[in-house]
């Protein structure tokens, strides 16, 4: 593998990480922004506090299709993987499954960027 794609994977693998990082504090600043202004929306019936809201959605939006994203290359280079035993593939498919942007790491650090397809050809029958 080039480094410049183990580079692009080891970003990939980071990436859904600090951008729901991100997503969270955006929310939270969105939210203490609204109850800071919690007289407006008494005091004024036109105001609508979770018009600040939009960029939170933009922002998950483009977090989620990064998530997709790099599960779906995951799922691919583990089951590409020779180096690893059948059960451990398996294993490993079931953790991005389930813990997602937190097994991306993992495994990129573990795993992933020790695989050199050239070194674990599988033999033909």
């Amino acid at each position: 593998m080039k480094s410049s794609t183990k580079n692009i994977y080891t970003l990939l693998s980071l990436f859904p990480l600090i951008t729901f990082i991100i997503c969270m504090a955006f929310f939270v600043s969105t939210m203490v922004t609204i109850f800071q202004h919690a007289d407006d929306i008494n005091n004024n019936p036109e105001y609508f506090p979770f018009a600040d809201m939009a960029g939170f959605i933009v922002l998950i939006i483009i977090t989620s299709l990064i998530n997709l994203a790099a599960l779906i290359l995951f799922i691919i280079h583990a089951i590409n993987n020779k180096s690893l035993p059948d059960t451990e593939r398996i294993i490993w498919v079931l953790v991005f499954v389930f813990a997602g942007m937190i097994g991306f790491p993992i495994y990129w650090f573990m795993k992933g960027i020790k695989y050199d397809p050239s070194v674990y050809k599988h033999p033909v029958s």
